[in-house]
């Protein structure tokens, strides 16, 4: 796995669900909201950044998505889709193709590669 310590361009998409830690049989305390919303996740990923073949993403194992560890207690995630991410401007063309484009899931969360809060701009995003 290489790994990556500044963005570049986000290369794909990746829809995931928090692998689950072991079951207790304690009474569960979770909000009905929360109970009723997706489980998954986006991950917009730097090319490169997950090996094509893995199924499984360790989050320690890609400093970029360290910090968001919170959001996947056991710190692993299962990849469900994967896509190539396509950049294009607010107004896009309309497809040229028959393909369509594939939809993800609605998502609890979308997990970006970089910092909003720092002052940065990378290219490609």
């Amino acid at each position: 796995m290489a790994t990556i310590t500044a963005p570049t361009e986000i290369g794909e998409v990746l829809s995931v669900t928090p692998r689950n830690e072991s079951v207790s049989r304690k009474r569960k305390a979770t909000p009905s909201p929360e109970l009723s919303s997706p489980r998954k996740c986006l991950i917009l990923s730097p090319s490169g950044a997950v090996a094509s073949g893995s199924t499984v993403i360790r989050l320690g194992d890609v400093p970029l998505f360290a910090p968001s560890r919170r959001l996947f207690p056991s710190g692993e995630a299962i990849i469900d889709n994967r896509s190539p991410a396509e950049m294009t401007h607010a107004r896009p063309d309309p497809p040229e193709s028959s393909t369509p484009a594939f939809q993800f899931p609605p998502s609890r969360h979308i997990v970006l590669p970089f910092n909003l809060r720092q002052n940065r701009v990378f290219a490609g995003l």
